[in-house]
């Protein structure tokens, strides 16, 4: 990654970007060694190195679009159906400053890689966020938690794997469903998330789902704002630990 410009690095960010076109999604596994790993799931434990940090829980109900219900679609419409997703995230301020997740976050080659792979050059410049709390974040899913079907409001999301649970927190999602936010996509999102079954994984029910190979260490860069997707029930004790990295269009945005 240090060298996207070598024969190695332009043939990775090639893979990559035909990757995120044809699929929606670009992973890179084993982005960081184990030590580095270690440090990283490091930031997000109190002192005591077990628990988790305290995080803001989010846990509400929507529909896949994320908007307000439809009053020109009956309540039955997939439109406004709604479903729940509960999740927390560690905000950024609660990072060690000098920690291994800021450190990757403000890495150049980090940067580089993802505005290559989304955009396709550098003639589209992508920034570190200047939000305090949002630039770098971890969301964490605890025992019976979930994230339900939806798109993202962001164009792209990049996203790196920390911890696994015990079970369970599998990042399902769709190929591009959509060129803009002004498309519904009814009656293939309609077909996903009836096809939702009771231990939560539809992967048999829908061809169109595609499960996520998301291991520890792994950074995968994602057009979620055109492919439906969730992140289903965790089981077990252990927290379920991905960071976000986010990235502005805009300096100091």
């Amino acid at each position: 990654l240090k060298d996207l410009g070598s024969l190695a690095g332009s043939s990775l960010v090639k893979k990559l970007r035909s990757s995120f076109l044809e699929t929606g999604v670009a992973t890179v596994p084993n982005i960081l060694n184990p030590a580095s790993l270690g440090e990283a799931v490091k930031d997000c434990l109190k002192a005591d190195g077990q628990t988790t940090k305290d995080c803001y829980v989010t846990d509400d109900d929507h529909n896949a679009y994320l908007l307000p219900p439809s009053p020109d679609h009956p309540s039955c419409h997939i439109r406004n159906k709604m479903m729940r997703t509960k999740v927390a995230s560690i905000a950024g301020d609660e990072l060690p400053p000098s920690g291994a997740l800021l450190s990757v976050y403000e890495s150049p080659a980090l940067r580089c890689l993802v505005q290559n792979v989304v955009f396709g050059d550098e003639s589209t410049p992508i920034h570190l966020s200047a939000d305090p709390l949002g630039r770098c974040s971890v969301n964490v899913f605890k025992e019976g938690w979930k994230h339900s079907y939806h798109f993202d409001e962001s164009e792209f999301s990049t996203t790196l794997m920390l911890q696994k649970p015990e079970a369970g927190g599998v990042f399902e999602y769709t190929p591009r469903l959509r060129k803009s936010q002004d498309e519904y996509a009814f009656d293939v999102v309609e077909d996903v998330i009836n096809n939702e079954d009771t231990d939560y994984s539809n992967l048999q029910k829908c061809n169109t789902v595609n499960a996520l190979e998301f291991e520890p260490g792994t950074l995968s860069i994602f057009a979620g704002r055109y492919s439906l997707h969730r992140v289903s029930n965790v089981q077990g004790a252990r927290d379920r630990l991905v960071a976000v990295f986010t990235f502005a269009r805009k300096e100091r945005f």
